[in-house]
């Protein structure tokens, strides 16, 4: 996935986009590393923080 791509690309903390989604950071890491992945509720609202289509998480 490519969530740490978007997230820098917007300029956002891991901090920031935990805060924004209600989870751990060590959950956005585990996405961010590949070893876990976003369930499929939260990645409409992932996308649209990051400002990219479901799709693209997964180039």
């Amino acid at each position: 996935m490519n969530i740490k791509k978007f997230r820098l690309k917007k300029k956002l903390s891991q901090k920031k986009l935990v805060e924004k989604l209600n989870v751990s950071q060590q959950t956005v890491a585990k996405w961010e590393n590949q070893k876990g992945f976003p369930r499929s509720e939260v990645l409409p609202k992932l996308a649209a923080i990051l400002n990219c289509r479901i799709e693209d998480l997964y180039k």
